[in-house]
């Protein structure tokens, strides 16, 4: 049996977020969604197939953990991603190094997490304008979905009881990708220096790939190289690179850098703030990128490829929590029920379940938001039954 699908016999119902289950149902549009308040938790993780043993005793298994659980880690040792830049390379200078805050939480989150840290760290699009087509060539230092490809592969094959962290360097040539165990013995070393793709019919956390996959995260069947070497293909890349030690004890993803943005220095990041207000950003090039017209007819400028942030629905909604004066504790509670429920009608028993607490805290949280006009009773639905007053509503 699979680790993922085997029973963990510390857990127990209260290990799993209720918000993380409610927001993983929405997003792969599950009809479960609406009913998790209504039936219970562990009714939903029955129908999920994510439970072991008889209905007198039932256990949760390791998956349901790893995606539903806010500390995995409790029961996963290090089950967390550790991210080190090297702005010299960790040879030439490996004494100046950056290290980003230690990446925890369930797995969808820490793959979302890291793919955004390395996506303000180390993603930049260069854009090549020719005089003979009108359409601009693009290329980027990394293309993301090699290296979301390359992330979502370290979780998937992870050993979860290893005690060894997902390592990711930064270095000025490439990304470097550690993860624990190996590439398994039914893949040859000749496929692995090969680096093509890596058939086998073992899978260590075959249920993590089927929610993975949920979540267009992965496909499971051996296509994880393929698509990262194509993507570094389409981008003009060199290939990345495979290694793993004799007794397959970790595995090493080299993912270089696209030529033409070696010996770039490290740019700051333009970004139009909530505020209205911008930070202006530097990019120093080599004398190669900038000066004159090439000869070729070409000009040539290098942009940092972000989406400006926008005010959302959610940040209005932070805000004025923020204006109201609430605690972050208090905020961080009214802010999931907001996330989950959004415009759905409520009572206090769903805030209960939503948020583990009392009758009594319950009830006092609903009279601090109808107090302060966040919440209106809907009379249409009975007595005791409330939604979020919208923006429209404010309107009106």
């Amino acid at each position: 049996m699979p680790f993922d699908a085997r029973p963990n016999y510390e857990a127990t119902e209260d290990d799993i977020s209720v918000p993380l289950l409610i927001e993983h149902l929405k997003k792969t549009k599950s009809r479960l969604a609406n009913q998790v308040l209504k039936r219970g938790v562990m009714e939903i993780l029955g129908d999920m197939q994510l439970l072991v043993g008889p209905p007198e005793q039932q256990y949760l298994t390791n998956v349901a953990l790893m995606m539903f659980c806010d500390h995995p880690e409790q029961f996963f040792p290090y089950t967390q991603v550790e991210i080190t830049k090297f702005p010299e390379g960790s040879i030439r200078n490996p004494n100046n190094f950056i290290e980003v805050p230690v990446i925890k939480g369930s797995v969808p989150e820490m793959i979302n997490r890291t793919m955004q840290k390395l996506q303000d760290m180390v993603i930049l699009e260069k854009v090549t304008k020719v005089n003979y087509q009108m359409k601009a060539i693009r290329r980027f230092s990394y293309p993301y979905q090699a290296l979301e490809e390359a992330v979502v592969n370290a979780f998937y094959h992870r050993d979860y009881m290893s005690y060894q962290s997902i390592i990711i360097e930064i270095e000025p040539e490439l990304i470097r990708i550690i993860s624990y165990p190996g590439i398994d013995r039914s893949v040859s070393q000749r496929d692995i220096e090969r680096g093509e793709q890596f058939s086998t019919r073992y899978y260590r956390n075959k249920r993590l790939g089927e929610f993975l996959k949920e979540l267009d995260l992965s496909e499971g069947k051996c296509t994880g190289i393929p698509t990262i070497q194509e993507e570094l293909r389409n981008n003009g890349s060199p290939k990345a690179q495979f290694y793993t030690d004799e007794d397959r004890r970790a595995v090493r993803v080299e993912i270089p850098i696209h030529p033409d943005f070696l010996g770039m220095e490290d740019p700051s990041i333009e970004l139009e703030k909530s505020d209205g207000s911008d930070e202006k950003v530097t990019v120093s090039l080599d004398n190669s990128s900038v000066g004159p017209k090439k000869s070729d007819g070409s000009d040539e400028k290098v942009t940092v490829s972000r989406s400006k942030v926008t005010v959302s629905k959610e940040s209005l909604f932070d805000l004025k929590l923020q204006e109201l004066g609430y605690t972050k504790k208090t905020a961080d509670k009214i802010r999931i029920v907001y996330n989950i429920i959004e415009k759905d009608v409520f009572s206090r028993p769903e805030i209960m379940t939503l948020l583990r607490i009392s009758d009594s805290t319950a009830g006092r949280l609903m009279d601090r938001m109808k107090k302060d006009h966040l919440i209106t009773p809907v009379t249409s639905h009975g007595k005791g039954k409330y939604r979020f007053i919208s923006e429209e509503d404010n309107l009106e």
